[in-house]
């Protein structure tokens, strides 16, 4: 077993605020079976209620902003990337996760319908 580098994405256009607010909203109206993907179809509901995880994928909305804004440890940059803004966050793993903004990101990234709030994930 050897040491991997990894990486996760979360990216915007930059000429288009996204709509964190809508966002937000969206996750905390959202139904387990509407979030299929993202908590049964990734084993989260082996490990969480559906409240327990709505509960992480909005605090990982607030820290996915905030780092957007700048907030954010040495794991997790904001680059310019072309036409888009891109939070990026990773590092070494031996297996495990490399660091909880890339754990946050991935999680993030599953919820259905990003997109129509100006979001887009890997």
């Amino acid at each position: 077993m050897g040491m991997d580098l990894l990486l996760n994405f979360v990216w915007a256009d930059k000429d288009k605020e996204p709509d964190w607010d809508g966002a937000r909203k969206y996750i905390e109206n959202l139904t387990a079976q509407e979030a299929d993907n993202a908590y049964v179809g990734t084993g989260q509901a082996d490990f969480y209620t559906w409240d327990e995880y709505k509960e992480h994928l909005l605090r990982s909305h607030d820290l996915i902003k905030d780092a957007w804004f700048g907030d954010c440890d040495r794991s997790t940059y904001k680059v310019n990337i072309g036409k888009y803004e891109v939070l990026v966050s990773g590092g070494n793993s031996w297996g495990d996760s490399p660091s909880d903004m890339f754990d946050h990101i991935q999680d993030w990234g599953n919820i259905p319908d990003l997109p129509k709030f100006g979001f887009y994930n890997a």
